[in-house]
């Protein structure tokens, strides 16, 4: 299988290098937040014992958004044997390291309690 690694550009390098647990990411319209971050979440999910939480305001159509976003940049890096994809997860067959998408808004109000039982 070959690998082919997409370049990180300079300005997003930071989140490869820091140990913070959460990192929360800010940007215009087109400042390549969600191709790196997906970049990124793809490549975390090799390390064990990860649990990603990919969280947005809303979630309304994850499935058609931000989850083939992921599954491009697999497709990219030519590791697509690698992962399992649902409508909801994104799972890493080699480390069983997950990605949840989930949202914080809902019609209703907010969906807070829902994110309190992921650890």
């Amino acid at each position: 299988m070959k690998i082919n690694l997409i370049k990180v550009p300079e300005h997003y390098k930071e989140i490869y290098r820091t140990n913070k647990p959460i990192i929360l990411i800010t940007g215009g319209r087109g400042s390549g937040k969600s191709f790196n971050v997906s970049t990124f979440l793809k490549r975390l999910s090799y390390e064990e014992n990860q649990v990603i939480l990919y969280s947005r305001y809303t979630m309304v159509s994850a499935n058609d958004s931000i989850i083939p976003e992921i599954q491009e940049k697999i497709e990219m890096e030519g590791d697509f044997d690698n992962f399992e994809v649902t409508k909801t997860v994104v799972v890493n067959k080699v480390s069983g390291s997950p990605i949840l998408f989930r949202g914080i808004k809902i019609s209703s109000g907010n969906q807070t309690a829902k994110l309190k039982g992921i650890q």
